[in-house]
C-alpha cells in the first residue's frame, strides 16, 4: 500500500477537501505516532554493515536509520570470524569530549552519533578513535519511515508489513472526523478504536516467525 492509497482510503466522502492537508498529517502526526506506539518490534529490525577506513572515524548511516540495536566491530588479526560489541556512549558528555578529540587511532570500543554535515540529520556513525586497521562494522538497526518531502508518494510494504497498513488509514480517518465532525462523532471513536487494536497487533507480532507450532490431525 502507498501513502497515496492510505490518503484516498480515509477520505471517506471526501471531507478532506478543501483544509485539511491529508499528506501532511499522515507523514507529520499518523505515521510517528503509529511507530512509537508500535515500539521496536523485529519487522522494524534491519542489518547492515560498514567498511571502516583506517583513520576514518566518521560514516554516513542510512537514511532509514532510526535507532541502534546493536553495533559489533569484526578482529581482523584473528584467525577466525570474531565480532566485539561496542558501547554506546552518546549519553556520557565528558566521554563524547574525550572522543571528540581523540587523534591516537586504536580499535574502538565505543560510538555515538553527530550530524551529517548536508543535511543536519542525527544520522552519521562517530566512533570513540580513530580505527587503527580496516574493519568490518556490523549493526542492527530499528528503520523509520522515510518521507523525502510532503507530497511524493512512498511505498509502504517496505517498512510495515502488509496486515498492519490498514491501520494508518484507521489513524488517519480519525484525525480527519474528529476535524470535521467534532469530539462526539462516533465514527471518530470508532476509527480510534481500530487505530489502537492494528497498533496493538503489530506490537505484539514480536517476530515474523510461528509462535505456536501448527497442530495436525491424522
Amino acid at each position: 500500500m502507498t501513502t497515496g492509497q492510505i490518503e484516498t482510503y480515509a477520505d471517506v466522502g471526501g471531507i478532506a477537501q478543501p483544509d485539511v492537508d491529508l499528506k501532511i498529517i499522515l507523514r507529520r502526526k499518523v505515521v510517528p505516532e503509529f511507530l512509537r506506539r508500535v515500539g521496536y518490534p523485529s519487522w522494524r529490525r534491519k542489518n547492515a554493515a560498514i567498511s571502516l577506513v583506517a583513520s576514518t572515524q566518521e560514516y554516513d548511516l542510512p537514511d532509514d536509520f532510526g535507532s541502534m540495536k546493536s553495533l559489533s566491530l569484526n578482529s581482523p588479526q584473528s584467525s577466525t570470524v570474531q565480532y566485539t560489541e561496542l558501547t554506546y556512549i552518546g549519553d556520557d558528555p565528558m566521554k563524547v569530549v574525550l572522543a571528540a578529540g581523540t587523534v591516537t587511532a586504536a580499535k574502538p570500543t565505543g560510538y555515538y552519533f553527530v550530524r551529517r554535515a548536508t543535511t543536519e540529520l542525527f544520522k552519521r556513525l562517530r566512533f570513540n578513535c580513530p580505527p587503527d586497521l580496516a574493519y568490518t562494522c556490523r549493526y542492527v538497526y530499528n528503520m523509520n519511515i522515510v518521507f523525502a518531502d510532503d507530497t511524493t508518494s512512498v511505498e509502504i510494504d517496505k517498512y510495515v508489513p502488509a496486515e498492519f497498513q490498514w491501520g494508518l488509514v484507521e489513524g488517519l480517518k480519525a484525525y480527519l472526523y474528529g476535524v470535521r465532525r467534532g469530539l462526539g462523532d462516533a465514527r471518530k471513536e470508532d476509527a480510534e478504536t481500530e487505530f489502537a487494536k492494528f497498533i496493538a497487533l503489530a506490537a505484539e507480532n514480536q517476530e515474523l516467525s510461528a509462535q505456536v507450532k501448527p497442530k495436525f490431525v491424522d
